[in-house]
């Protein structure tokens, strides 16, 4: 009799497992498909956001209330530029004004297109001829 009760008591608590279980898949599923959407929701929003900025020529013509945030992102798009073109820089490359191919800082025009190589001024670099100076000690 006491094994038959404990038989019992096995099974159930088994079935409630497997319920349990069964209830935790399913809420997880539920929750990805949530989390899903909500990406798609982000994703979403920031396409419009593209979209908005690429419309309105990026400060032109924005709302006040979205003028600042447009102007910050006009910023950082610039300052962008800048640490793209110092990275190749640092590789002695600079990109060609005129067909957009990177071509070494040692060549005086592109040989793609024949256009006069450019070499960046950057606002923090030193006068032409001068060494940068030395990073402070420490």
């Amino acid at each position: 009799m006491v094994f038959g009760k404990l038989g019992k008591k096995i099974g159930e608590a088994a079935q409630n497992i497997g319920e349990k279980s069964h209830d935790f898949v399913a809420t997880q599923k539920l929750q990805h498909e949530i989390h899903e959407a909500e990406e798609e929701i982000q994703q979403r929003i920031l396409a419009i956001g593209k979209r908005y900025l690429e419309e309105t020529g990026r400060t032109a013509r924005v709302a006040d209330s979205q003028k600042e945030d447009c102007e910050r992102i006009v910023a950082l798009e610039k300052a962008i530029a800048v640490l793209k073109t110092r990275i190749l820089f640092e590789r002695d490359l600079v990109i060609c004004t005129g067909c957009g191919e990177e071509v070494s800082t040692t060549l005086k025009f592109c040989g793609k297109c024949g256009t006069a190589v450019v070499l960046p001024v950057f606002e923090d670099a030193p006068p032409a001829g001068e060494k940068p100076p030395a990073p402070p000690a420490g």
